[in-house]
């Protein structure tokens, strides 16, 4: 099956965290509240919404949201990759940074409740408040698609990278410049068609761009009701 439409994973792999008691909103984690609802609704994609989306939103989505690029990955972001087809030459011949954002167990870096990945832009957002939400966009080579692939939620990002041992890497060297909620960040089962929320580039040469809680409210929702219609279960990835 072609990437883009439907991801499968085992659920080892996929790393959903178990939600079966409703949760009140964390003071700490302010989007913890609209992930543990849309994450419950990806295990049993079938029930319709409990209460409006609107109002969990108006409740949570107060903070930062930017939409970053990364380069392209069939593993999903799991495994080290080189992209030959990449748009620059770093890139053409050594494994990117971000290769491993999905991999949420890397080795002496990634814990059981945060993990780390990386982001290449010509200097960080400065109006990002830490804690908000990393919506992840890639040129999807396989199918020629740009698509909308993944989430960070309770996001911190460091103005310096840290440098982590990792074999496979250029110098053996991995960079992290993001760190994020584990339970409450995840890979797409579904990518999304960026061009269903803009007519240009979604994100700039600069790497990322701010988004509102309304784009963020919408990406979410699409997801769910993308995961809807294929009727996917927990047990299918």
């Amino acid at each position: 099956m072609k990437w883009g439409r439907v991801l499968r994973k085992s659920p080892a792999a996929f790393q959903l965290p178990s939600l079966c008691e409703e949760e009140s909103p964390s003071k700490e984690g302010g989007d913890s509240h609209l992930t543990t609802f849309c994450l419950r609704e990806y295990t049993t994609a079938k029930r319709h919404l409990q209460r409006p989306l609107h109002a969990i939103f108006q409740e949570v989505l107060l903070k930062s949201t930017i939409i970053v690029n990364i380069t392209w990955n069939p593993s999903g972001w799991r495994e080290i990759y080189i992209n030959p087809k990449a748009g620059h030459r770093y890139a053409k011949e050594h494994p990117g940074h971000e290769t491993l954002n999905f991999k949420f167990d890397k080795k002496k870096l990634d814990t059981e409740k945060r993990i780390y990945g990386y982001v290449q832009w010509t200097h960080p957002p400065k109006d990002f408040t830490n804690s908000g939400i990393v919506l992840f966009y890639s040129k999807n080579l396989e199918l020629n698609k740009s698509q909308i692939v993944g989430i960070y939620c309770d996001t911190k990002i460091y103005p310096t990278a840290i440098k982590t041992n990792y074999k496979g890497l250029k110098n053996d060297e991995l960079l992290s410049n993001l760190e994020a909620s584990k339970n409450i960040s995840m890979l797409f089962p579904i990518f999304l068609n960026a061009n269903n929320y803009s007519d240009k580039r979604l994100v700039p040469q600069i790497g990322f761009t701010y988004k509102d809680k309304k784009f963020a409210e919408q990406i979410i929702k699409d997801e769910i009701n993308e995961l809807k219609k294929s009727n996917i279960k927990l047990e299918d990835f």
